[in-house]
């Protein structure tokens, strides 16, 4: 994600480590049914998380960009309000 580097994501309390890329992050959330995928498309899950970090803690996120753009906004941004650890290496 960010400069390259390896991350993984936690969703806290449960034991599975997600990662590398963002894409595969996605996947592993919409696979735990981390905040009610409403479909199987990245796409749509994307947005259904960007909404929810706006309707549920205020936050925006943006928007544009590709998937993985906008995938990565929206993790550290679930993380930046605690519903996601974030572990760097």
């Amino acid at each position: 994600m960010r400069g390259g580097m390896c991350v993984k994501v936690q969703i806290p309390g449960r034991p599975q480590l997600l990662g590398n890329t963002p894409e595969e992050i996605l996947e592993g959330l919409m696979e735990l049914g981390f905040m009610d995928p409403p479909s199987s498309s990245p796409e749509s899950y994307v947005e259904h998380l960007a909404g929810q970090l706006s309707s549920r803690f205020g936050v925006e996120v943006d928007r544009d960009g590709d998937l993985a753009d906008r995938a990565e906004a929206v993790i550290y941004a679930l993380a930046s309000v605690g519903q996601l650890d974030v572990l760097e290496d």
